[in-house]
């Protein structure tokens, strides 16, 4: 066996060893043959030497496995078939630890990309800070939601908005913050919270940022309908008997009044009695109306999705509209940017809520030097696409525009309060948003982003 010729070959070594250190010894001490001597030393020398080296073998494996396994080098093999069968037991052993080490480190990778892959895709912004302000992590929602490309420091977060930046840096872990943020595309309700986690002694502060604006209109617009629906529901139920009863009972009296001579008292009290009956009749007749226009929040078709071009719609309003603008003597444009832009989305539904708007703007520049009204189509500068309405009328002030999209709530003499809420719901069903800009005296902005 091949251990056996090792242990042979170990014994031989150490036997010749043992007899040239005679020799040697009986040299120096019965001989003057010194050149013999010097030849015997430096066998002697040689063979101390060879021992040595054939022990230190294992010695040299294990060095050289450790450094495999510090730099990862999976070319260095251990495993001798000739080698003893001690040193094929060590070789197979040392060759197992780095197959499982290597196993262990790839897994580690894998799980490290996933996670990093994970983050970079969650529809929530993430953005990790370190204690010095440097940016370790900045997640792909991070770079839509503020239009920024990889940034290296949490200062750069104010060119987007100053409070957001300081915010995020004064947020202690466990902490949450709602900020208010108004940008071009719209107005933003950020959600902040932040926890803390220690990396190699460093420790970092991880951020997550969500826009729940479009959450808290949901919740607003269903608590609206809920409630628009069962007033309807309990107005009608009580109107609609006593406008039929008024409208029956009026019908009533006043064949009573053509069968009675003209001049009698009767006939004057039943006049009276007529005359009051049709104003309840007509009061309840014109409080259904009122009530059915509010049912519109409450009964919007599914929307019709389709792509269409937005130079086509925006032209087919203008038709609609010319008349007005030409009574009214208003100057109007439409723009639209890229010219061959197209939005997917049902053109019915947002026609009638273009017009809408069209008409507010119509009614804003009454009674304004030189009134202009404008209706653009542009991308935004997220890539949204962006429907404008702008006019150069009176404005509104901060109160008007906290509750433009109230229901019931109007600035008009004979509005109905309707419109800016079905205008946001249609914008619900497109899964965009209404943007709106405007000061006292500088005229209005209102935006449909999608």
């Amino acid at each position: 066996m091949v251990s056996d010729r090792y242990r042979q070959r170990f014994l031989l070594q150490l036997g010749l060893l043992l007899g040239n250190c005679f020799v040697l010894v009986w040299l120096a001490l019965f001989s003057h043959w010194y050149a013999a001597m010097v030849v015997s030393a430096l066998v002697f020398t040689a063979q101390v030497l060879s021992i040595l080296r054939y022990l230190d073998q294992s010695n040299r494996a294990i060095a050289r496995f450790l450094v495999t396994v510090k730099y990862d080098d999976v070319s260095q093999g251990f495993y001798r078939e000739q080698a003893p069968e001690s040193f094929r037991q060590l070789g197979r052993a040392m060759e197992e630890v780095v197959a499982g080490a290597q196993k262990a480190r790839t897994e580690k990778e894998q799980q490290a990309t996933y996670l990093r892959v994970l983050v970079q895709h969650v529809p929530v912004a993430v953005v990790a800070v370190r204690e010095d302000g440097s940016i370790s992590l900045f997640n792909n929602a991070a770079r839509r939601l503020f239009g920024l490309s990889d940034i290296q420091e949490l200062e750069q977060l104010r060119s987007f908005d100053r409070r957001l930046a300081e915010a995020i840096g004064t947020l202690e872990p466990g902490g949450e913050r709602l900020i208010r943020v108004v940008q071009d595309s719209g107005l933003l309700q950020l959600n902040i919270s932040a926890t803390s986690l220690k990396l190699g002694g460093r420790s970092e502060k991880i951020v997550s940022i969500q826009d729940i604006q479009g959450q808290l209109e949901n919740q607003e617009m269903e608590a609206w309908q809920n409630l628009i629906r069962v007033l309807t529901h309990e107005i009608m139920n009580s109107v609609t008997p006593i406008t039929s009863l008024a409208q029956t009972a009026s019908e009533t009296v006043d064949g009573l009044i053509t069968q009675l001579p003209p001049g009698s008292g009767m006939h004057e009290d039943l006049q009276d009695t007529f005359a009051a009956l049709d104003t309840v009749g007509r009061r309840g007749a014109g409080l259904m109306r009122f009530v059915e226009s509010y049912r519109s929040l409450t009964q919007l078709p599914s929307a019709r999705i389709r792509i269409f071009r937005l130079d086509g719609f925006l032209q087919r309003i203008a038709t609609l509209l010319e008349e007005s603008f030409r009574q009214q003597e208003v100057k109007f444009h439409t723009v639209v940017e890229p010219q061959s832009l197209e939005l997917s989305g049902d053109p019915e539904l947002l026609e009638q809520a273009v017009i809408n708007l069209m008409k507010n703007a119509l009614d804003a520049v009454a009674g304004v030097d030189d009134p202009q009204v404008g209706l653009a189509a542009r991308l935004g500068t997220k890539g949204h696409i962006i429907i404008a309405v702008t006019d150069n009328g009176s404005g509104m002030d901060e109160g008007v525009r906290g509750n433009i999209f109230v229901p019931f709530f109007t600035t008009k003499r004979h509005g109905t309060g309707v419109g800016m809420s079905l205008v946001r719901q249609i914008m619900r069903l497109h899964r965009g948003q209404v943007g709106i800009t405007s000061e006292t005296g500088q005229g209005t902005e209102i935006r449909l982003r999608f």
